[in-house]
């Protein structure tokens, strides 16, 4: 079939759909902030939901730590597949969009673009974030597929106490649904969805749970999700130039010989390939900047509507495999836990880097090519950059925890206290391609421009303690510990010729050691059993690592390693429902102390300009969150979901090209959802659903610029506010569920990355929000 006449059957097909709707009586809202189930269930005594974060079973609802769940049921409700979707219902958490499968999380706007990840992720128990800037931890972020999840846990504020480097900002940990015993279960869900000037696809998921004795049970989940294209190349007059897909496999195991010990095995592995640029062309500043003029008033206006300029066939791949073991045992004493886990984590990206400058108003294809300074190829060229790399990660975690009715001295305790070993190893491969302009996808011309190769094992050994007293029924403090010594060893390799050097060359291999210690505290007093007020003080902290040496002469200064940076969060916080538990309250007031932050700091070389990792300013973050929800009835629930954050730097650094007062990078000021929620009885045992979502998100700014890059990139931009609208609606009766749904609403072409020179052309480029797609789904579960 013709994508025309996929996009045609679609749109009649979500037509349908909403015709039906309306013949039912309902009329456009807004959506709730947690999917409700049926009208037979729901009532104002809500069901807790229970949270696993802390490393233990926890009502999140008395949790002394600032704590989002977002549940499987409210993922599929909303049709939320991965931390894009979700990323508005969770208050301080923002996403930095780089490409199909490099993203950035940003927890209470800690973000000044350095490479090391901030924000933790984990799966179950496994940690799948990688922890330093030379494997690029805080963009190479897992994403996988939300389909047949039990749950996401978005935790805010240093984490560092039980989850070590990395853990910084927060982190996000996904929940798989476990093998069940005793009881075959399984689903199916295909859906499609198309895209405003853009393409159609469609997808197909779904599990099934094996009871295959009393004391084994297995669990298959599957998808296949195409990604739908909507960006044209301005250059080769191609259509929808950025499609791609995502497909993955998760398969667990439960073995539970008696009730003292359960064994826990999954193994899982997702492919993500994306066909384009993740950009578009804008009007950009690249000619008033070579000239030093302002940049013009429309800068970041597209350029020749959603259009990428580029004659190369571009792409990524970023595939994700893991699998854990894990062994809990009740030895009545204690519960003993092991899990050994490892995990691949791999990018492949062709980018086009013909607009990059050499120096102020040369670009590399001017620099090398006919007429030159330096005239290396006799014939017009194109320049690319490929950067494939593999990150592979090994933990192995051993804790234990206290039993229910633990006391010392009459005062009940809960405790936990365990070890744990994890070896990284990064390996990467940065290669610059020059070809001819009259056969852009073909071989690279001689001399080559060469690569560089890097090796970077990292081990981290750790022990860490956690405890929480019970010195009233009202009043208890937790208190937690971790020292982490971490080594971390590099070498890089160049490989001739025109851009890393002459002859093959091994650099220095540098090696560095650090020990470490993180620690928090957290009183909490139960005003009433509906009512909590909390208090937390927790640090934590992003190992430094080697330097990854760029070709050339270095200058006297030049910085062999970059040291760690270290966060102190205070915050305080209230939990309470209103009204019989019609209205839930969660709100957060915090002030973050960012010391000696991680910046990427740009060195000239004879290659041109490099960005390296360095340390520079101080910052400070203070905001509010809130979370806020109320079930006006039994049928229409409402919920705001929001941050306002002041993210600065609290010190100046030249070298940096930040300055004190500064807002941090990518940080909006003002973030709020506005849910809506309604569901009612339609016929026999059917009822219907119908909602919607608001969100603003406030300006912001983009990274900061060195004064060495200044001459090339320019200044620093403001990025406006913009607002999104979505809403769905459907019908469904326990076993099956028809719904269609519509993201962007409004069809904004909001702005969420800037870049105002480099791309081939000479534009400025951007990543845009998706445009309106609309979509449709049938779901069976039994």
């Amino acid at each position: 079939m013709k994508a025309g006449s996929a996009r045609n059957v679609l749109n009649t097909t979500v037509a349908c759909g909403a015709l039906t709707l309306v013949g039912l009586g309902f009329a456009p809202t807004a959506f709730a902030a947690e999917a409700q189930p049926s009208a037979a269930d729901q009532s104002n005594n809500r069901e807790e939901i229970v949270v696993t974060a802390n490393k233990r079973e926890e009502i999140l609802h008395n949790v002394a730590n600032s704590i989002t769940a977002v549940t499987g049921r409210s993922l599929e409700y909303r049709a939320m597949s991965d931390f894009k979707d979700f990323a508005a219902q969770v208050p301080g958490l923002q996403l930095q969009q780089i490409s199909a499968g490099t993203n950035r999380l940003i927890v209470r706007g800690e973000n000044a673009g350095g490479g090391g990840a901030l924000v933790g992720t984990v799966l179950d128990e496994i940690p799948l974030n990688f922890s330093t800037g030379n494997a690029n931890g805080s963009t190479t972020t897992t994403n996988p597929d939300t389909y047949d999840m039990q749950r996401v846990e978005v935790l805010r504020g240093p984490q560092g106490t039980l989850y070590g480097a990395a853990a910084e900002g927060g982190l996000i940990k996904y929940v798989t649904n476990k093998p069940v015993l005793g009881a075959w279960q399984g689903g199916i869900e295909a859906s499609g969805s198309t895209v405003s000037h853009g393409e159609a696809a469609g997808s197909i998921k779904g599990f099934v749970n094996i009871p295959v004795s009393d004391t084994l049970a297995l669990r298959a989940t599957g998808y296949y999700e195409g990604l739908p294209g909507w960006k044209d190349n301005f250059v080769t007059g191609q259509k929808n130039i950025n499609h791609g897909r995502r497909s993955g496999l998760r398969l667990s195991a439960l073995w539970q010989p008696s009730t003292d010990l359960k064994v826990t095995l999954q193994g899982s592995m997702q492919q993500l390939h994306d066909s384009g640029s993740s950009y578009v062309d804008l009007v950009g500043a690249q000619k008033q900047i070579v000239a030093g003029l302002p940049a013009p008033a429309n800068q970041q206006a597209l350029a020749h509507g959603l259009s990428y300029s580029t004659p190369l066939q571009l792409f990524e791949d970023a595939p994700t495999y893991y699998a854990y073991l894990q062994v809990d045992y009740d030895a009545h004493f204690a519960k003993i836990t092991s899990i050994t886990s490892h995990g691949i984590v791999g990018n492949s990206t062709r980018g086009d880097t013909s607009g990059n400058q050499v120096v102020p108003g040369i670009t590399y294809p001017n620099f090398f090519g006919p007429g030159g300074p330096v005239p290396i190829y006799k014939v017009p060229i194109l320049t690319d950059s490929r950067n494939p790399f593999r990150l592979y990660k090994t933990t192995q975690e051993l804790r234990i925890s206290s039993e229910p009715g633990f006391a010392i001295a009459g005062l009940p305790v809960d405790w936990q206290f365990g070890g744990m070993i994890t070896r990284e190893i990064t390996h990467w491969n940065q290669s610059a391609n020059f070809t001819a302009a009259s056969d852009p996808n073909g071989p690279q011309l001689n001399p080559p421009a060469g690569n560089a190769q890097l090796d970077a094992p990292y081990f981290e050994k750790a022990g860490f303690a956690d405890a929480t007293v019970h010195f009233t029924p009202k009043f208890d403090l937790e208190f937690g510990g971790r020292y982490s010594n971490i080594v971390q060893t590099s070498q890089i390799k160049l490989h001739c010729c025109v851009v890393f050097g002459p002859a093959d060359t091994t650099l220095q291999a540098l090696r560095i050691s650090q020990n470490t210690t993180t620690w928090s505290v957290a009183p909490r007093y139960h005003v009433s059993a509906d009512t909590l007020l909390y208090a937390r003080v927790a640090t934590g902290f992003r190992p430094g690592a080697p330097q990854l040496i760029p070709p050339g002469p270095l200058p006297v200064d030049f910085p062999l390693a970059y040291e760690p940076d270290h966060t102190t969060n205070y915050e305080v916080g209230l939990r309470t429902y209103l009204l019989d538990k019609a209205i839930s309250i969660d709100v957060a007031a915090y002030y973050i102390k960012w010391k000696n932050i991680q910046v990427i700091s740009n060195f000239v070389t004879s290659a041109g300009i490099f960005g390296l990792e360095g340390n520079a300013s101080d910052a400070k973050s203070e905001g509010i969150e809130w979370n806020l929800s109320w079930n006006a009835t039994r049928e229409l629930s409402f919920g705001l979901i929001g941050d306002v954050d002041n993210a600065r730097l609290t010190s100046s650094n030249d070298a940096f090209g930040g300055y004190k007062g500064d807002r941090l990078a990518y940080i909006p000021n003002f973030v709020n959802t506005f849910n809506v929620d309604y569901h009612h009885k339609a016929f026999g045992d059917y009822e219907g659903f119908i909602g919607g979502t608001w969100t603003h998100t406030g300006n912001l700014y983009t990274d900061f610029i060195s004064p060495t890059a200044a001459p090339i990139s320019g200044k620093r931009a403001q990025l406006p506010a913009y607002d999104t609208f979505s809403m769905q609606a459907g019908l469904r009766n326990g076993h099956f569920t028809y719904d269609v749904y519509v993201h962007n609403l409004s069809n904004s072409r909001a702005l969420l990355t800037y870049r105002a020179e480099g791309t081939y052309g000479g534009y400025g480029s951007g990543a845009v929000l998706q445009p309106r797609t609309i979509g449709f789904r049938i779901s069976y579960k039994y």
